[in-house]
């Protein structure tokens, strides 16, 4: 079941399969904010949730990244792969890993504690 924080569109016509999730929703605009207490560069806008998942997937699922192209907007992170069997696959298990970060979302602040927000 894909959370409310997430939209699925299919686009036959484009041959195009679209994630959005929606950075402003309650529970994802929440995390953005406590992580931004942290560190007044993390307000998690679609961008923010661009590099952050580009590290964490660069990291821990690598292959997802192939075909994929984000699209990220200040109050929505978007992402598309070709509607085709590989990308749908690719598209469920984002969906699966976003939702695990964002139901655990300890995961995201340790994460983002100790990588991104420490770097420069």
């Amino acid at each position: 079941m894909i959370k409310n924080y997430f939209a699925k569109i299919k686009d036959e016509s484009s041959n195009d399969l679209s994630i959005c999730l929606y950075v402003k929703q309650d529970k994802i605009a929440g995390i953005g904010q406590k992580l931004n207490g942290r560190n007044s560069d993390a307000y998690m806008s679609g961008y923010n949730w661009n590099v952050f998942l580009n590290y964490y997937l660069d990291k821990n699922h690598p292959d997802i990244l192939q075909d994929m192209k984000a699209d990220p907007r200040d109050g929505m992170y978007i992402v598309h792969f070709p509607l085709m069997p590989n990308g749908e696959k690719k598209a469920s298990q984002l969906i699966e890993i976003i939702t695990d970060l964002v139901e655990n979302e300890s995961k995201i602040s340790q994460i983002a504690t100790n990588k991104c927000l420490n770097s420069n």
